[in-house]
């Protein structure tokens, strides 16, 4: 399976459910809405879960991003760079999606990211990495 960006999603407020966007400006050294976390997880413990309901930035497809050693550079699309500098962080309350599922999985499997250089990501975009090339 190719490794590629499946969902954008947006919002205002930190740790509430996003929204899907098509795509959205990744900003030089501040990330998307000043922050980039990435949730890879599969799990949905029987509840209907989508894209954004983890207060995840970008929802990705065929590599497991969190399992990639830190400092490891990743590419969406054609010009953007994330640079993987933090797995996992716990809440300092439960967050929404907590409170409706009963787990999260940012302290386990998110992915906060550096912007060096930024550009547009897109749903679909492809997914490289220097890690795996």
């Amino acid at each position: 399976m190719m490794s590629k960006i499946l969902s954008v999603n947006i919002s205002q407020n930190k740790g509430k459910i996003r929204h899907t966007s098509g795509s959205c400006p990744a900003l030089s050294d501040k990330g998307l809405a000043n922050e980039v976390h990435i949730v890879t997880s599969k799990r949905q413990k029987g509840f209907a879960v989508n894209f954004g309901d983890f207060a995840e930035y970008l929802k990705t497809a065929g590599i497991e991003l969190f399992t990639l050693p830190l400092s490891t550079k990743s590419c969406s699309g054609k010009d953007v760079w994330l640079e993987g500098t933090e797995i996992g962080i716990t809440c300092p309350e439960p967050c929404a999606i907590f409170c409706i599922v009963g787990d999260c999985t940012m302290p386990k499997e998110g992915i906060f990211s550096h912007v060096p250089d930024g550009g547009n990501i897109s749903i679909g975009d492809k997914i490289t990495s220097d890690h795996i090339l």
